[in-house]
């Protein structure tokens, strides 16, 4: 899978190790919107990247109590309304990964989920702009 579709996620085969990455090699900035961001290697990393121009949006749980305290309200926007269920990230304006897959170590190392990496500047703009 990796070879032939470079873009195709699937956890738990590749999941955690694009995801990973696209944070890792971050260099201007990171969104993210999700149900919730519990994964701890994930929180790690982010924390890494706090230099950069970081949002996150999730929803107003106690499952988001950790990352809201590790990154802050300047960066973690937690809302009521509507509730959220999307699984996205951006990173630089360049990578927009999109799936089912949470940011939960359950769902990158143990669940069957799928995702794909779209590099069309057009679409990320466009999905970009709930971040404004």
């Amino acid at each position: 899978i990796q070879h032939s579709s470079p873009n195709l996620l699937v956890c738990p085969l590749n999941c955690r190790a694009k995801m990973e990455y696209l944070i890792k090699h971050a260099q201007q900035s990171i969104r993210i919107s999700a149900q919730y961001v519990t994964d701890k290697r994930i929180m790690d990393l982010l924390d890494t990247k706090q230099s950069l121009d970081l949002r996150i949006r999730t929803n107003d749980t106690v499952d988001n109590v950790p990352l809201l305290n590790l990154l802050g309200p300047k960066v973690v926007i937690l809302q009521k309304t509507p509730y959220s269920h999307d699984k996205m990230l951006i990173v630089d304006g360049k990578y927009l990964m999109i799936g089912s897959m949470n940011f939960s170590d359950n769902a990158l190392d143990n669940n069957r989920e799928i995702g794909i990496i779209l590099t069309d500047p057009k679409r990320i703009e466009e999905v970009g702009k709930m971040f404004r």
